[in-house]
């Protein structure tokens, strides 16, 4: 008797401890696919407001970027909306598994297959979305220094020139002209030159 009270003991605890592992694997698993719908959603939502802060500040330059913008919040806003509809329906397939009226959900499934799709395309589309704008700042910023070096070398050219004008202006100054020589008098004949009209006169 004692034998079989023992061995029904150990039994139980094995029975229990086999409860307790497989309810702790249950609370593990569901909590990782709430975390994982979680995720989707909170990221989702951070997604979108970078692509509009991005949109704000860089704008739109192609028909490219507009599709890849348009895209990528699609896939976010989708992923949103999805994800809002699996965490009402986990509630209705929760109550009625504790009911035993249903097994598995089949509409929960393609709820969480369209909401991962649809963050995955909005993730890759993003990506499209900062390398763009990287390649266009960065050339737009290397056009800003190429702007403003040639800037820079026509204002020296200028000023080089000005200062070359400047000291060529030292050749305009106005000569003062030369002190003009007057021939002198010859007193030998001025005599000679008064004779003839003294005997004139006579």
């Amino acid at each position: 008797m004692s034998e079989d009270n023992n061995s029904t003991k150990s039994d139980d605890s094995h029975k229990q401890k086999d409860v307790a592992f497989y309810s702790a694997l249950l609370g593990a698993w569901t909590a990782s696919k709430m975390e994982k719908d979680k995720s989707i959603l909170t990221l989702s939502a951070g997604g979108v407001g970078l692509l509009v802060t991005l949109l704000v500040n860089f704008g739109i330059k192609s028909q490219c970027e507009l599709i890849t913008y348009i895209t990528s919040i699609g896939g976010f806003l989708i992923a949103i909306v999805v994800t809002l509809f699996v965490f009402e329906r986990n509630a209705e397939y929760l109550k009625a598994v504790i009911r035993e009226n249903k097994e598995n959900d089949s509409v929960l499934e393609i709820f969480d297959k369209v909401a991962n799709a649809a963050f995955l395309i909005g993730v890759i589309f993003l990506v499209f979305v900062g390398a763009a704008t990287v390649f266009r700042s960065g050339s737009e910023g290397l056009k800003t220094n190429k702007e403003s070096i040639m800037c820079d070398k026509d204002k020296n050219a200028k000023i080089i020139q000005v200062n070359e004008s400047c000291n060529r202006m030292a050749e305009l100054r106005p000569q003062t002209p030369a002190p003009s020589e007057k021939p002198l008098k010859d007193p030998a004949a001025s005599p000679s030159t008064n004779k003839p009209s003294n005997e004139n006169s006579k």
